[in-house]
């Protein structure tokens, strides 16, 4: 099964993109413009994921890496913009879902 980003599975952009407060946004921005300077690979893996809606297949293809590397980018990626924002739990827009 493919494993999709909730975000990316509902909707249109413009209602998924709702689910962010405008602080909110800021934040994951800044968040992930520090993810790009601490792990560039875990960044653009999850801009694929979470923004673009890539399945994890189709992110390693885009990018060139196993799909096993693809899981442990994504999970990284999360555990660590989870952390940079404080939360203990993901947002229901970061939750991935199996398709």
């Amino acid at each position: 099964m493919e494993d999709r980003p909730a975000m990316a599975s509902e909707g249109d952009p413009g209602e998924r993109q709702a689910e962010f407060t405008p602080e909110e946004a800021v934040a994951l921005a800044e968040a992930l413009v520090r993810l790009e300077r601490h792990d560039p690979r875990a960044a653009e893996v999850t801009r694929l994921r979470f923004f673009a809606g890539l399945s994890v297949e189709e992110t390693a293809e885009a990018l060139g890496l196993t799909v096993r590397t693809v899981h442990r980018e994504w999970t990284y990626a999360r555990a660590r913009l989870f952390e940079w924002l404080g939360e203990s739990e993901p947002p229901r827009a970061m939750e991935t879902e199996e398709r």
